[in-house]
């Protein structure tokens, strides 16, 4: 059976390679309040859209998600129902990561740091799905070495 949801393999390397300028790019907009001069844009006069926005934090949100859907989400170079399961299986040991993350968070956080956690959480199921399957990846490849 032929998955229509994956990028092609061609598609990981490069999201490797953006993943840590959009990383680097990313802290810098969290926690050191970087700009970019331009990127200020004029918004509408209605009560959702009013004043001016500067899109530098969009960038680094849409560089990072987009290096890290490339990762998770790209054919490996020999797919087959191996791969998979190990998808699937790391895809529900990710969403019980997180979920149980999120609900240690939602007790144990208040104030101000709720808000810096919370955008981190924006990108951590991806990053826990990424980490559950590359682990188990090679985790079965050892097992089918020691097989042979």
């Amino acid at each position: 059976m032929k998955s229509q949801w994956l990028l092609p393999h061609r598609f990981r390397l490069p999201g490797w390679i953006l993943l840590v300028p959009a990383l680097v790019f990313g802290v810098m907009v969290l926690h050191f309040d970087y700009k970019i001069p331009g990127l200020v844009i004029e918004l509408g006069g209605s009560d959702i859209f009013c004043g001016t926005q500067d899109l530098t934090d969009e960038l680094a949100f849409s560089l990072v998600w987009v290096a890290l859907i490339a990762i998770g989400f790209s054919k490996e170079r020999f797919e087959d129902e191996g791969t998979r399961f190990i998808r699937l299986e790391a895809l529900i040991r990710a969403s019980w990561i997180y979920s149980i993350l999120l609900f240690a968070v939602v007790w144990t956080v208040y104030c101000d740091a709720f808000l810096s956690v919370l955008i981190y959480n924006l990108f951590s199921f991806l990053i826990i799905y990424i980490v559950c399957y590359e682990w188990m990846k090679r985790s079965w490849r050892r097992q089918q070495e020691d097989e042979e």
